[in-house]
C-alpha cells in the first residue's frame, strides 16, 4: 500500500515538476528560515547564562531628564555601588567596572610593547557579582591593591607561554606588567576566558583601588558600569522605585554647592 502511494506521489511530481519545484522550494526556505531564526534567538538569549547567579544579577544605569532632554546611559556616579551595598538592604553585592580604553602592555624586564584594548578598573567584588573562576590566584586578594591586575588565559598564553604546561602557560601569579611604560602592577590572579556570550569580554582587569576617581564621593559625574546582585530578583521593582530619593539625598547637595542650584529646580 505505501508503495502505491509512493509511486503515485512521484508520478504526480513529475506531471507538474515546476508546481512541485516551487512548493518544495518554499518549503525548504521555510524550514531554513525557520531553524535560523531558533538558532538566532537560542544565540541571544544565552547571553550571561554562564553566572551563576544571573537572575539576580542587574545593571544600574541612568535615565536623565534635564533641560527638556531625555539620556539614557549605561554609568552612574562613583559612589552609587557604596550607597547601594550601605543603605538598601536588598542588595547583596555591588561593583564597578572603568573602561579606560587601550594600553601598551610589556612583561617587566623586556621592551616589546603590545597594544591591549580590553582592559578594564573593576572592584573586588567582581568576584561576589559574577562567575568569574581562577585558574591561578584567589578571588578574595586578586583586587586588592592599587598594583594588582588579573588577566585571562589568552593574555597569560601570550605573555607567559610554555606548552609544556598545562593550558599552554606559565603560572605567572607575583610576576609584573608595565602599562604604557609607565606603571607596573603585579598578576594577581589568571581568569578562563569570558565566552563569546557575554556582553562584556576583558582580557585585563585593574584594581579599582587604582583609580583616584573611584574613591571620590562625587554624585554630579556618572562615568562608572554598576552591577548589583540582589538577595531576591522580585525585590528589583521595589528597588528601583527608591532611586530617585537616593539620587535627591546625595546629588542635591553637591548640585546646591557646586551650581547654586536645588533639585527641585531642574
Amino acid at each position: 500500500m505505501l508503495s502505491n502511494y509512493l509511486k503515485i506521489a512521484l508520478r504526480n511530481l513529475r506531471k507538474q515538476s515546476i508546481y512541485s519545484l516551487i512548493n518544495i522550494l518554499g518549503l525548504s526556505l521555510g524550514l531554513a528560515s525557520c531553524i535560523l531564526i531558533y538558532l538566532f534567538v537560542r544565540h541571544e538569549m544565552s547571553y550571561d547564562k554562564h553566572h551563576e547567579n544571573a537572575n539576580r544579577i542587574f545593571r544600574v544605569a541612568s535615565d536623565i531628564h534635564f533641560g527638556g532632554n531625555h539620556m539614557n546611559i549605561a554609568v552612574v556616579p562613583a559612589p552609587m555601588a557604596e550607597t547601594l551595598i550601605n543603605d538598601y538592604p536588598e542588595v547583596q553585592a555591588a561593583m564597578r567596572f572603568r573602561d579606560r580604553g587601550s594600553f601598551l602592555v610589556k612583561k617587566a624586564g623586556t621592551i616589546q610593547n603590545y597594544k591591549e584594548t580590553q582592559i578594564v578598573y573593576a572592584d573586588n567584588a567582581i568576584f561576589d557579582v559574577f562567575t568569574l573562576p581562577l585558574k591561578f590566584g584567589e578571588s578574595r586578594t586578586a583586587l586588592q591593591n592599587p598594583s594588582d591586575l588579573i588577566i585571562s588565559e589568552s593574555i597569560a598564553r601570550k605573555y607567559y607561554p610554555d606548552p609544556s604546561l598545562p593550558g599552554g602557560y606559565e603560572n605567572p601569579i607575583g610576576k609584573s606588567l608595565i602599562l604604557d611604560n609607565r606603571d607596573t602592577y603585579q598578576i594577581g590572579g589568571v581568569f578562563e576566558d569570558m565566552p563569546e556570550t557575554s556582553h562584556f569580554r576583558f582580557e585585563i582587569i585593574i584594581s579599582m583601588t587604582a583609580l583616584d576617581e573611584s574613591r571620590e564621593g562625587i554624585w554630579l559625574n556618572s562615568n562608572f558600569n554598576t552591577y548589583i546582585l540582589l538577595k531576591d530578583e522580585s525585590a528589583a521593582s521595589a528597588l528601583e522605585s527608591k532611586f530617585p530619593a537616593m539620587i535627591k539625598k546625595y546629588m542635591g547637595p553637591q548640585l546646591l554647592e557646586y551650581i547654586g542650584k536645588d533639585f527641585d529646580s531642574f
